[in-house]
């Protein structure tokens, strides 16, 4: 509740929707009500990630010009938003842009990915990559590590933890595939933005991610990651290598 509420207080802005979710504490809804500003819808059902959004996206104000898609346990630092508006707006190519993303002790989290495979899925979900050489090269060259991580560079697979993207783009694309329930949707609209523009990442902010890892823990979150991934595959075309 602690990084919702900095979020809430950083965006310095009116006219925000906040859809709370059946398992939202009412302390925090009460919190969220208490903000003048802030609209809030409470969901009788958990409908997935890319669904949400594009429902927040659409109760929108009108003079809105960017769509932030944020997990909740992301933490940034004051004036963030502000910052990354401006960042988007440096790239007038570009409409869908991710910071640098580190993990809670510090460490970079590599998530600029090449388009997603059945090989990465397996290293990926398996841990392949600390297990055999080869699994460790194809996972390095997936996520794009011999690029420079301390340049701005073109993406094909932005990391849906925390993203910004032009509305007007956004909107002319549909938002987001809701069939996807949860994972790969940040792969689809990363692929289907590039209809518009560009999608771009910058090393010059960076944010923190709580890193939950879910598929990692849960058999139903990795029935869920394999199943978007022949929704994936039936939309762009399956790819093994």
């Amino acid at each position: 509740m602690h990084r919702l509420m900095q979020l809430v207080d950083n965006l310095q802005c009116s006219g925000a929707v906040y859809l709370c979710r059946p398992t939202c504490s009412k302390t925090l809804i009460d919190c969220l009500r208490s903000k003048a500003s802030i609209t809030v819808i409470c969901s009788t059902e958990n409908m997935g990630y890319g669904r949400a959004i594009n429902i927040l996206s659409q109760l929108a104000p009108k003079e809105t010009t960017h769509l932030i898609i944020s997990n909740a346990d992301i933490t940034i630092d004051s004036d963030f938003i502000l910052r990354l508006t401006s960042e988007l707006d440096k790239y007038g190519y570009a409409d869908l842009l991710g910071p640098s993303i580190t993990a809670p002790d510090g460490s970079p989290c590599y998530l600029c990915k090449r388009d997603p495979t059945l090989l990465a899925l397996l290293i990926r979900f398996a841990h392949l990559d600390r297990l055999i050489p080869w699994a460790r090269v194809y996972n390095t060259n997936y996520t794009m590590q011999y690029n420079s991580y301390n340049e701005p560079m073109e993406c094909t697979y932005l990391s849906g933890c925390f993203m910004i993207a032009r509305l007007s783009s956004f909107e002319e694309v549909g938002g987001f595939d809701e069939r996807y329930f949860l994972y790969l949707e940040d792969a689809d609209i990363t692929r289907t933005l590039a209809k518009c523009g560009k999608a771009m990442y910058t090393p010059n902010l960076a944010v923190m991610h709580g890193w939950g890892r879910g598929p990692h823990k849960s058999l139903r979150l990795a029935l869920i990651n394999v199943h978007s991934y022949i929704l994936y595959s039936f939309k762009w075309g399956f790819r093994l290598l």
